[in-house]
């Protein structure tokens, strides 16, 4: 991975979560869902200095438009790995563009209930 994009990456943690990020590793996924790939991509994992809370973070980019736009997501529960960092994300994306959905308790039983049951997994549909 070219240092350019990882610091890039890096830099998200620190604009967005105030800690400084080291890379770890690049985690290839595959978020299905009843069948069908819903992502496909890499998922750069990296160690948290200084944030209270998380000690990982999970980050990527991918294009919106005429530009990148780029994804750092804490691992704090439910996120405890890069492909629930994904799922949280691409939940977390649908649910701000929906007038009046509802979050907190209900989407953590949602999160849990697909992690459960298996539709939550990183490998071809």
């Amino acid at each position: 991975m070219p240092q350019s994009y990882l610091a890039t990456l890096a830099k998200a943690f620190t604009d967005l979560h105030g800690c400084e990020a080291r890379h770890v590793e690049t985690v290839p996924v595959i978020e299905c869902l009843e069948g069908k790939t819903v992502w496909r991509g890499e998922v750069e994992v990296f160690d948290l200095i200084g944030h209270p809370e998380a000690r990982r973070g999970y980050a990527w980019s991918y294009d919106k438009k005429s530009e990148s736009e780029t994804v750092a997501v804490l691992g704090l529960p439910p996120v405890s790995s890069p492909l629930t960092a994904v799922h949280a994300a691409r939940v977390g994306l649908t649910k701000s563009k929906k007038k009046g959905s509802r979050t907190g308790d209900l989407y953590k039983r949602y999160f849990r209930s697909k992690e459960a049951s298996g539709d939550l997994h990183s490998k071809p549909c």
